[in-house]
């Protein structure tokens, strides 16, 4: 499906010319926000290979599952009717390990915007540091992978 981000009035331009082109009748969907950063999916990768190391006993996209279900999932479902839906679809009724393993390859972060990306890394930030995990603290300072992009979208 086509897509763009519009951050400057010549981007909205741009995309009315887009659509000018298009055959009719056309169906249009749009977000407020904007995609979350590679900094922010970089970041959230690291952790999980950090968490997964520190366990010994699980891969990093094993603790992505994880992190997704505990950190992201919920939040989803309450703010996006498409995701609740497709979610439930797929996962009511399994067991909690039949979730986790749907979880690998379900979409969760990658539909987040850049707020909804925050909220997701301070929640698994704040919970697997009070577990005792040590995770990456780049430049002592995570304002600028969360904080700081708070105000982007």
């Amino acid at each position: 499906m086509p897509s763009c981000t519009i951050r400057t009035n010549d981007d909205l331009q741009a995309a009315y010319a887009r659509l000018a082109t298009v055959k009719l009748p056309l169906t249009l969907e749009w977000q407020l926000g904007i995609n979350r950063t590679n900094e922010q999916n970089n970041l959230a990768h690291v952790w999980y290979a950090e968490i997964s190391a520190q366990r010994g006993d699980t891969t990093p996209l094993q603790v992505k599952a994880e992190v997704k279900g505990y950190c992201g999932v919920q939040m989803m479902r309450a703010e996006s009717d498409y995701f609740r839906a497709r979610y439930d679809a797929a996962t009511v009724g399994r067991t909690h390990e039949e979730k986790l393993l749907i979880l690998e390859v379900f979409p969760v972060t990658s539909l987040m915007k850049v707020k909804q990306m925050v909220r997701y890394m301070d929640a698994a930030w704040q919970r697997y540091t009070s577990d005792g995990f040590t995770l990456t603290n780049p430049d002592d300072d995570l304002s600028r992978y969360m904080q700081s992009k708070r105000d982007a979208a």
